[in-house]
Formats: C-alpha cells, sequence, structure tokens
C-alpha cells in the first residue's frame, strides 16, 4: 500500500531543497542582493527566505564563505575559488547523477551547455589517449563547467595562484591548454591566465599517476 504522507513529504522537501539552490545561486550571482528581490525572484515570503539564509550561512561557513546581511542586503565573502568550489557541490551534490542534475540546470549553464563542456572534456582525454576513473572524471567535468560559467558571468579569478608549480609536461597542463583551446574554437571566449591557474588548481589531483590510466587505443 502506498504510503501518501511519506511521499508527499519526500515533494515537500525536494522542492524546499531546489528553492534553497535557487537562493543560494542568487546570493552567489550578485555582488549585493536584498532579501526582497530574493522574495520577488523566488515568489516566497520574506520567513522563508531568512530561514533559507541562516541555513546557506551555515553552509558556507565550511566552505571558507560568509555570509553578510545587514538589514535587507545580503552579501558573499570570500575566494572566487571557494564560491567555486562551493557551487560546484550546490549544483551537483555527492553520489547525484551528474546527467540528470544537469538537466535541471540547462539555463545556469551558457553559451556553453553542460553536455556540450562534458563533451569536450571527453574528447580531450580521448585526443590525449588517457582515461579517468569516474569520481575524478566527475570533479573534471564538474570543476570545468562552473569555472568557465562564473568566468562567463562576470565572476573573474583575481589570486595568481603563485603557490603552484607548473609543468609543461604535466598531464593537467597539458590537458587543460587543450581544453580551454577546444572551448574558445567553441565560444569565442578566450580564458586568462588567472582563469587558466585556477582550472589547473582544480584539476590537479585528478591528474595524478595514481588517477590516470592510458586508453587501450592510445
Amino acid at each position: 500500500m502506498l504510503d501518501l504522507e511519506k511521499i508527499f513529504k519526500n515533494i515537500r522537501l525536494e522542492e524546499y531543497l531546489d528553492l534553497s539552490r535557487e537562493v543560494t545561486l542568487l546570493l552567489l550571482e550578485n555582488d549585493e542582493i536584498q532579501t526582497y528581490d530574493i522574495e520577488e525572484a523566488c515568489y516566497i515570503s520574506q520567513t522563508t527566505v531568512n530561514n533559507i539564509i541562516r541555513q546557506v550561512r551555515e553552509s558556507m561557513q565550511k566552505s571558507g564563505l560568509r555570509l553578510e546581511k545587514s538589514g535587507p542586503a545580503c552579501r558573499t565573502i570570500g575566494s572566487e575559488f571557494d564560491k567555486r568550489r562551493f557551487l560546484m557541490q550546490l549544483l551537483f551534490p555527492k553520489d547525484c547523477d551528474m546527467m540528470e542534475e544537469q538537466s535541471k540546470k540547462n539555463s545556469y549553464f551558457q553559451p556553453l551547455t553542460f553536455v556540450e563542456i562534458n563533451g569536450m572534456v571527453d574528447g580531450t582525454l580521448a585526443a590525449m589517449g588517457l582515461e579517468l576513473d569516474d569520481v575524478y572524471l566527475r570533479h573534471v567535468v564538474v570543476s570545468t563547467a562552473v569555472s568557465f560559467q562564473r568566468y562567463v558571468n562576470g565572476h573573474m579569478e583575481t589570486e595568481k595562484h603563485e603557490d603552484i608549480a607548473i609543468n609543461e609536461d604535466n598531464a593537467a597542463y597539458c590537458f587543460d591548454k587543450e581544453l580551454i583551446s577546444q572551448i574558445y574554437n567553441k565560444s569565442g571566449i578566450r580564458f586568462p591566465d588567472e582563469e587558466f591557474l585556477s582550472l589547473f588548481r582544480f584539476h590537479m589531483g585528478a591528474f595524478r599517476e595514481k588517477a590516470i590510466r592510458r586508453s587501450r587505443n592510445a
């Protein structure tokens, strides 16, 4: 027999989680936003907005971010790298189906869709004769899509990432050079050095010797 009460609770929870993600995106994509603008954009009450903001503030703190609220004005404080890392977790929760999740967010990823980014990552790896384990491949696809979109949306990386040792023979370095070349050819958008280094920083761990393997066709 169907447990209708449980089903409706699950539906309401999913709707609330989607709403929470929508509010969080507004907080991240705007340098400053008023709570009444969030209410209007999401068609929710001030009480709901304030409840979500309290929960988001706790989540952001765990990622090195700080959500400041002065009256109705809200600002997210932190490095662009940390904001992107937080956004990756927000849009693609752990253990979710990556392709299923992206289908809900087509309006966010523009002008390149998530599917196009995923295809370019797969194509670049294939051209290099490399394969990544699923967990690393997922990380590379998601971090590339989010980083590109943040840059397109005007949230530019300003850190120099001077602590990163660059080796031009490094697999991640070669991969990222080819990948951003494909992104440029497809979109006409070129990554500046700070953006390249930020992307490289996201990808370094995925291309460690233990994490990659040569494809049989290489």
